[in-house]
């Protein structure tokens, strides 16, 4: 990678946090990262691939419509 690109990808992984896991399995998502996707009351992980997105439900349920058609094209579109 150039130095813009290492640039780039330091900038989006700055915040990034290593999460542990209690005894009953859950982790602790830090009130900087849901105020940031803007979390009011659930959150939706989404794996894919190679990282877990958080989301807001709000936003996620508006965002999987327009995901859902090139999903279908992408996975299906040769069959």
């Amino acid at each position: 990678m150039d130095t813009q690109d290492e640039q780039a990808v330091r900038a989006m992984t700055a915040s990034a946090d290593a999460l542990t896991v209690d005894a009953q399995g859950r982790v602790r998502i830090k009130d900087e990262l849901l105020a940031h996707v803007e979390v009011k009351s659930r959150v939706v992980l989404v794996g894919t691939l190679t990282r877990i997105e958080l989301w807001s439900e709000e936003h996620f349920d508006m965002a999987l419509p327009a995901v859902s058609a090139l999903a279908e094209t992408a996975f299906y579109g040769g069959y």
